[in-house]
């Protein structure tokens, strides 16, 4: 179990389901709020039309994507060791 959505900004949810599958193994995927749901209603903002969610990791790691920069953006896996 992770807490939120197993397949949203989770590695474990896919990696379980993946291994599950090659053994035969069946799985059911119990979907829970993501961050996302909540940040939007924090943040008051519409998603759509268009959003960049960005991993804080990639950032640190030097990857800086192009967005717009008239588009809302959400930098996601902020936390401290």
């Amino acid at each position: 179990a992770v807490p939120g959505h197993p397949f949203v900004a989770e590695s474990t949810g896919p990696e379980i389901a993946r291994q599950a599958a090659e053994r035969g193994i069946p799985v059911q995927v119990i979907e829970g709020l993501s961050f996302l749901e909540p940040a939007f209603t924090a943040l008051r903002i519409d998603p759509l039309p268009q959003i960049t969610i960005l991993d804080a990791l990639d950032l640190v790691s030097g990857y800086h994507p192009m967005f717009p920069p008239d588009a809302p953006a959400l930098v996601a896996q902020l936390y401290s060791p």
